[in-house]
């Protein structure tokens, strides 16, 4: 998990975005994954982000259309 591009475990995602919300209240976390992400990193990060009242989150992914190059 990249948090302004330091590195952190889903586990200490709750205890990093408070200072995160602190400097900015009005923050909202992208969150992006690639397809290979497994579901329970998501869920991990999810619940730290709830854990820190990080409740503003887009998510994004890349869309894969057959036929599309990219």
């Amino acid at each position: 998990v990249s948090i302004d591009d330091m590195i952190v475990r889903p586990d200490q995602v709750s205890a990093v975005m408070p200072q995160k919300l602190a400097e900015n209240p009005f923050m909202i976390v992208a969150f992006k994954t690639d397809k290979n992400t497994p579901y329970g990193v998501v869920s991990d990060v999810m619940e730290g982000l709830k854990e820190a009242n990080a409740v503003k989150v887009f998510f994004n992914t890349d869309l894969e259309l057959p036929g599309v190059a990219y």
